[in-house]
């Protein structure tokens, strides 16, 4: 599952990019909540007109809107999963008290919801964007109780397995796994989430390559003689 934060707009365009969506019956609105009861009759004027009064508060941030997407692969989560998961990550967020609305999108092979609200809370202050695509795809991990660490681990256990013979081919398996691979300086970094998750001196892997490049020699061998 991958939490993405997307472009910030001055005019709330992401409403009108959800509604439009609904319009086509690509999308449904899941959750509007702190719309100071507004919600129970929810509407595109509705969402950005209140959007807009919490902006005035505070007119040196250009761009109040906040947009992001959380999706699964393919339909392992359904809508209502997606959006009970959307609520525990706004939360962890710092958005929980803000007007928010979760929609679900269907549009795709990827079950997916879309997350719209204002950086700017009742008071004027701007909500901390700080390292704020680091900390959501950790936030996200820590609701479904991911160990990234453990799970490097683990696929460098299975990966090890493969009969590999070079380092792009080593490279290549940990990316087919959903990996990002860097090597720099003598190591081996294996990243997901924006972090490091695993380091790996070059010479382990090399010694891999080596045993494998022996195993396979030693089965050309066994087949000539």
């Amino acid at each position: 599952m991958i939490a993405k934060i997307l472009s910030s707009s001055t005019t709330f365009n992401a409403v009108e990019y959800n509604e439009k969506k609904d319009e086509r019956g690509q999308s449904e609105l899941l959750v509007a909540k702190n719309f100071g009861g507004l919600e129970d009759n929810p509407s595109k004027a509705v969402f950005k007109k209140y959007f807009r009064a919490y902006a005035m508060t505070n007119t040196n941030v250009k761009n109040p809107q906040f947009h992001a997407t959380i999706s699964t692969k393919k339909r392992e989560h359904d809508f209502d999963q997606l959006a009970k998961i959307g609520e525990q990550w706004i939360e962890k967020m710092g958005y929980g008290k803000q007007p928010y609305i979760i929609y679900g999108h269907s549009d795709t092979a990827n079950n997916h919801v879309h997350i719209v609200s204002i950086r700017i809370d009742e008071n004027g202050k701007k909500i901390s964007d700080s390292f704020e695509r680091l900390r959501s795809q950790k936030a996200l991990n820590e609701i479904l109780g991911l160990d990234l660490s453990q799970q490097a681990d683990k696929d460098l256990k299975k990966l090890s397995a493969y009969n590999f013979s070079t380092m792009a081919q080593f490279k290549l398996l940990f990316e087919h796994a959903g990996w990002t691979v860097i090597e720099k300086d003598g190591t081996i970094n294996i990243i997901k989430g924006g972090e490091t998750q695993k380091t790996i001196s070059t010479d382990k892997v090399n010694e891999i390559i080596f045993r494998n490049r022996a195993i396979e020699k030693d089965k050309v061998a066994k087949k000539t003689t």
